[in-house]
C-alpha cells in the first residue's frame, strides 16, 4: 500500500501544478488579452494552453488508471478473502447449530453489497478519463 500512496501522491502533485499552470495562463491571457491581439499572438497564446491542457489530461489519465487497476485487484483479493474469514469465523457456529445456514449466507450478501458501490466509482473514473463529461481542447 505504501508504494501505491507514494506513487498516487506523485501523480496528484504532477496533475495539481499542471492545473495551476493551466490557470495561470488563462489568468494571464484574459489580463493580457489587448497585448496578445496587438501583437497577433492568439495562436501562439492557445497552442501554449492548449499544451499544458494535454498534459494535464495525460496525468489524468494516468492517475485514474492507475487508481482502477489497484482498486481493481485490490477488489479481487478482498472479496474472497472476506468470504474465507467468513467460513473460518462462522463455519464452527453452523455445524455446533448457533447459527443457520441461511444467516450465513447472508453475511456472504452482506459483503458483497459492501463491495458493490466501488464498482461504480470505478466506472465514474473510467468516464472521466476516458474524457467524458468534460471539454475537450479545441483543435
Amino acid at each position: 500500500m505504501l508504494v501505491f500512496f507514494s506513487k498516487i501522491l506523485g501523480f496528484y502533485d504532477q496533475s495539481r501544478n499542471l492545473y495551476a499552470k493551466v490557470l495561470a495562463k488563462v489568468t494571464e491571457f484574459i489580463q493580457g488579452m489587448e497585448i496578445v491581439k496587438v501583437f497577433d499572438r492568439k495562436t501562439w497564446a492557445a497552442a501554449s494552453l492548449d499544451e499544458t491542457a494535454r498534459q494535464q489530461q495525460r496525468v489524468n489519465v494516468k492517475v485514474a488508471l492507475f487508481e482502477i487497476s489497484v482498486f481493481s485487484a485490490l477488489e479481487s483479493i478482498v472479496g474472497p478473502l472476506f468470504i474465507v474469514a467468513l467460513i473460518l469465523l462462522y463455519a464452527p457456529r453452523v455445524i455446533a447449530g448457533g447459527m443457520s445456514l441461511g444467516t450465513l449466507l447472508l453475511f456472504f450478501e452482506y459483503g458483497a453489497s459492501l463491495l458493490r458501490p466501488r464498482a461504480g466509482d470505478s466506472r465514474k473514473h473510467q468516464a472521466d478519463a476516458a474524457g467524458e463529461g468534460f471539454a475537450q481542447p479545441h483543435t
